[in-house]
């Protein structure tokens, strides 16, 4: 590209400061001109889109990393199989994921794919059980969300967050956050969120008329109790208990049918706190919802919100 790229980068990490409930944004501007304010690129000679992050506990060090083909402080991706089966009819669809393989961490961004049969082109976003609460707007706009719940006891208290981006041909790579600062311990109920956001300005016609199209990525994280199992207590109109179920942390079902004379729901989340003291947090249910929620903790103190489906009766 013949056009001057200028691109402003304030790179934040989230750390206890965040979680302290201060948050954190990055704007990532890309402004093209060579000298002439009017001047725009065209739809095919975008820039790099940032279209998400790959959220890492440690600093990736670019240099030492033999798994990928770098290129002036860039990891890229590589295509792997991705298979999908419906847990409630047992189809299963196969296609491709963007995967940056060697390297530990979250991955949550939303990629343009082609299809090989068709060369049809459409969005697909990665990312995993980890990621709670996500929601995507992929168009023009792009605009991610999401909220990743961590063990306070367990879990990891400072977090990367390195800009994935794609290339106008499609590759997808990420760049390393190099700065951090550390703090103190958190505690269950604090949480912060870390935004960054891009925005490029493009032609849309050959009369050199221009739109703007931008990137929002934010990740919220938020600390809690160790979970160690669920309660799901069915309740009558009046108020008394018509049906109850236990279940370990991580082994609630995909589906409960609910009694005839159920009119509310109440899950009971059993936890334990850093200082060893056992918690109950409680989740209200009524005929409107459609699925519940509990939550389980990995190995490693991230969090999973685990859902089901509710089969009103």
């Amino acid at each position: 590209m013949k056009n001057k790229i200028a691109i402003i980068i304030l790179a934040c990490v989230l750390v206890i400061s965040f979680i302290l409930g201060v948050t954190g944004v990055v704007t990532f501007a890309k402004n093209e001109s060579n000298g002439n304010s009017n001047s725009a690129i065209s739809n095919s000679a975008i820039n790099d889109r940032l279209i998400g992050v790959f959220i890492s506990t440690e600093q990736l060090d670019l240099l030492d990393s033999e798994s990928y083909f770098q290129n002036q402080g860039k990891i890229y991706a590589v295509l792997a199989d991705d298979t999908y089966t419906n847990p409630e009819t047992g189809e299963t669809v196969k296609s491709n994921k963007y995967v940056f393989e060697g390297i530990e961490g979250i991955a949550y961004f939303s990629a343009i794919y082609t299809d090989e049969e068709s060369r049809v082109q459409y969005w697909k976003t990665v990312g995993d059980d980890t990621v709670s609460d996500a929601h995507t707007n992929i168009g023009n706009n792009i605009e991610i969300k999401g909220t990743i719940y961590v063990s306070a006891s367990k879990g990891p208290h400072v977090f990367y967050y390195n800009p994935v981006y794609q290339t106008s041909n499609g590759k997808v790579y990420l760049t390393s956050i190099q700065d951090t600062n550390n703090g103190g311990e958190p505690s269950a109920g604090i949480s912060g969120n870390h935004t960054i956001k891009e925005k490029q300005t493009v032609n849309i016609n050959t009369d050199g008329k221009s739109k703007t199209i931008s990137s929002s990525i934010e990740v919220s994280i938020c600390f809690m109790d160790t979970p160690i199992g669920t309660n799901v207590l069915q309740f009558d109109k009046d108020g008394n208990i018509v049906a109850k179920d236990d279940y370990v942390a991580g082994e609630l079902p995909s589906k409960i049918t609910t009694s005839s004379d159920t009119k509310y729901i109440i899950v009971e989340t059993h936890t334990k706190s850093k200082d060893g003291e056992d918690t109950v947090t409680q989740e209200l249910f009524q005929h409107d919802d459609k699925k519940l929620f509990a939550f389980s903790c990995r190995e490693d103190g991230i969090c999973l919100k685990q859902y089901c489906s509710i089969v009103w009766n």
